[in-house]
């Protein structure tokens, strides 16, 4: 992530997925922490 405009990008896109519950990104920490349905996605393939 080069911003804080990166990250809040990057936190919409996630939050939009369907096996998404909760996705939060913090530019300052580089962090990213997203709670996702395990029957539907891998965490591999969230992170790919």
């Amino acid at each position: 992530m080069i911003c804080q405009s990166c990250a809040n990008r990057i936190e919409k896109v996630l939050n939009k997925k369907t096996f998404v519950q909760q996705a939060g990104v913090n530019f300052a920490a580089e962090e990213a922490q997203v709670v996702f349905d395990s029957r539907q996605v891998s965490e591999t393939e969230i992170v790919d």
